[in-house]
């Protein structure tokens, strides 16, 4: 029988079709309800399926995320999400699938003879079926998986939280013994601090006295070996030294050592030798006291020499006397010069040891006094 189609008018010889070979209307409007996959079937049961699966998932993720908290929480709703996206794809995957198979339009071409509805349940049931227990068994591998990965990480959060209490424990304990160094090192600092400034208090202290104690040493050597360089010394350290006690300490054994130099002699036991015979000092020449006072090796015969030279009036005494005051190292000789000094001229130097008084005088009344003077004796050959 030939029919025509309400939506494009184009007419049909084949009277067992239901919808139009050309644009896919339905002859009949009663054959809508009787198709057994509408978009509203499909709808429920994806609906369905849905509600299952998101019973699965959200009461699997509900344990896990009351165990595993903040550490799960973001990876529970990664993984449902992936999950439901996959099952999503599946359904519709499936369902495409199912509706381009040769055996789904047949089915459709046998409604017009037969019970549309009894047909297409018995051709689609065992699908359905098939598809719910895959996916049961899909939503219990993933349940199991689920299962597995709370206890892993149940486990692992439970290890952290033990490793954490134990880091906190010796987190504590290394703040106390941190802050006991701390201490320890402030205390040491500052111990350290003290002992450098009495170590300083005490090293200049050590300096002043060894400071004091060459000073001391330069007068007894002035004294005790009758040295000139030390008495030298003594006046510079007392004219020039910074430190005012020192320069008093050395003025005040410069003092000391030519008080002692005025009432001490060492020559009054002194004896001469000319030949190998014991001579006075008198037996001499003035010309051959005069040449030996001022080089003999001995201290002592320079001494004895120097002090007679104070009876001779000869032109070449004063010279010889006032090198022995400027050059001479032994004191004792320099103050013997210094009161033959006196006896020939009738100048007494307010120093004992004469410099620079002695000096001074002779270049004022050098010219004056020689004339009174008598020449030098020939010396032998």
């Amino acid at each position: 029988m030939d029919r025509s189609c309400p939506r494009c008018n184009k007419l049909t010889t084949d009277d067992r079709l239901v919808r139009c070979q050309f644009c896919g209307s339905l002859f009949n409007s009663l054959a809508d309800p009787q198709y057994p996959l509408t978009a509203q079937q499909e709808n429920r049961i994806y609906e369905n399926l849905r509600k299952q699966l998101k019973l699965y998932v959200f009461g699997g993720f509900s344990i896990l995320a009351l165990i595993s908290g903040v550490f799960l929480f973001d990876s529970m709703i990664s993984a449902y999400n992936r999950a439901t996206d996959f099952l999503n794809r599946t359904v519709l995957d499936r369902v495409t699938n199912e509706f381009r198979e040769p055996a789904i339009k047949k089915t459709v071409s046998e409604v017009a003879s037969k019970e549309a509805k009894q047909v297409l349940v018995e051709q689609i049931q065992p699908a359905v079926s098939k598809f719910q227990k895959e996916t049961q068994s899909s939503i219990t591998s993933f349940k199991k998986f689920t299962e597995d990965t709370q206890a892993r990480y149940t486990r692992d959060y439970q290890r952290l939280a033990s490793g954490l209490a134990n880091v906190e424990a010796n987190g504590k304990r290394a703040e106390r013994l941190t802050q006991g160094i701390t201490a320890t090192v402030s205390k040491l600092e500052t111990a350290s601090k003290d002992a450098d400034a009495m170590n300083k208090a005490m090293s200049a202290e050590l300096d002043e006295l060894r400071r004091r104690k060459s000073v001391t040493d330069l007068g007894v050597a002035a004294i005790s070996e009758a040295s000139r360089p030390a008495l030298i010394s003594l006046s510079r350290i007392a004219e020039t030294d910074s430190s005012p006690e020192i320069r008093e300490l050395a003025l005040s054994e410069l003092m000391r050592v030519k008080a002692f130099w005025v009432s001490v002699s060492r020559i009054a036991d002194v004896t001469l030798h000319k030949d190998g015979k014991v001579i006075k000092a008198g037996d001499l020449k003035t010309c051959e006291a005069a040449q030996e006072a001022p080089h003999n090796p001995n201290w002592s015969v320079r001494a004895v020499l120097t002090a007679a030279l104070g009876g001779r009036r000869s032109e070449d005494v004063p010279e010889t006397l006032l090198a022995i005051v400027e050059k001479d190292d032994n004191l004792e000789v320099v103050k013997d010069a210094v009161q033959a000094w006196s006896s020939l001229t009738g100048y007494h130097s307010p120093d004992v040891f004469g410099v620079p008084f002695i000096r001074d005088w002779w270049k004022e009344n050098r010219e004056s006094f020689v004339k009174g003077l008598t020449p030098p004796e020939p010396s032998r050959g």
